[in-house]
């Protein structure tokens, strides 16, 4: 494999895509790369003729030690973004959680919304962790959210976990927006709501666009 030349394809898209496109099998002439030229001037939705077309003109080309040393700065610089983006994302949400937890009282006193169609579901830091079952949560406001769970929490500890909800819950579909926060009280679960503790935990999405989902699919606070 070459750090530069068309990405390589799974067999089962190969074996689909050279029965739609005459120029699929061109891209065997060069060794296949980590990065390419399709991926650095078209979006990844591009159809595959365009991509494989950029790939085939490039082939046809031959290597350029100075075009080739650009792309792979290029790639390593927007993998770099994407990491720093991530990584001052994290430290923008654990701050806006440290700075809410003197606002507890406040906060727990705004009008709360309960509904059978709002479900918490724990996971982890990198939000990979999706084998966790959803939970119908017990009440929810714009800043605190209060469930019965099974698994131990403790005071103060730092969760994350996807809030899911729907606008149109007959006929729509859930969406998942994705929250980081901690856990402000402990107490024992109310009578009928099953095994567990209920936990009421102060959270804050993770970015404007989850927010977003919030407001719109779990809160209904918005109208478009």
């Amino acid at each position: 494999m070459n750090l530069v030349g068309p990405r390589p394809l799974r067999p089962v898209v190969y074996e689909k895509l050279r029965q739609e496109l005459s120029n699929c099998d061109a891209r065997f002439r060069v060794k296949p790369g980590l990065t390419g030229y399709a991926q650095f001037l078209t979006p990844s939705h591009t159809p595959k003729r365009i991509r494989f077309a950029i790939d085939n003109y490039y082939i046809n080309k031959g290597p350029r030690i100075g075009r080739d040393f650009f792309l792979i700065g290029w790639t390593i610089r927007e993998v770099l973004r994407k990491v720093i983006k991530g990584m001052a994302r994290r430290v923008i949400t654990q701050w806006r959680i440290f700075r809410n937890r003197g606002r507890g009282i406040e906060e727990r006193q705004m009008a709360r919304y309960r509904s059978k169609h709002i479900w918490i579901q724990l996971t982890n830091m990198e939000f990979s962790d999706r084998d966790q079952g959803m939970i119908h949560i017990y009440d929810i406001n714009p800043r605190a959210v209060s469930f019965v769970s099974s698994r131990e929490l403790q005071e103060r500890e730092t969760i994350y976990f996807y809030l899911v909800g729907c606008k149109e819950c007959e006929t729509g579909a859930r969406k998942k927006a994705r929250c980081c926060g901690y856990v402000y009280k402990i107490y024992p679960a109310p009578e009928g709501s099953g095994k567990g503790t209920r936990y009421v935990v102060f959270y804050e999405p993770i970015s404007a666009r989850h927010r977003y989902l919030v407001d719109h699919y779990v809160l209904h606070e918005t109208v478009a």
